[in-house]
């Protein structure tokens, strides 16, 4: 983020004592700026525990599995 950004921040938050930080950082970032998503971890052990062979794939899952490559995928 620019820095122009954190120095909003802290001028908003030297007048208003009583906003949370993050109340402030997220009241300053557009809505249409894309924010950071945590996605879950997994370890390889753990899906494959809960995979099962005989499982049906689910509809999207087979439309997944027939689209072409959208870019330079190995196919």
């Amino acid at each position: 983020m620019p820095h122009n950004y954190w120095a909003k921040v802290g001028r908003v938050a030297i007048y208003s004592p009583d906003l949370l930080p993050s109340f402030i950082a997220d009241s300053l970032t557009s809505p249409l700026e894309p924010r950071p998503v945590k996605l879950p971890k997994y370890k390889l052990e753990e899906l494959l525990a809960n995979w099962n062979p005989e499982m049906k794939r689910s509809k999207e899952d087979e439309e997944w599995l027939e689209m072409r490559p959208a870019g330079k995928e190995i196919w």
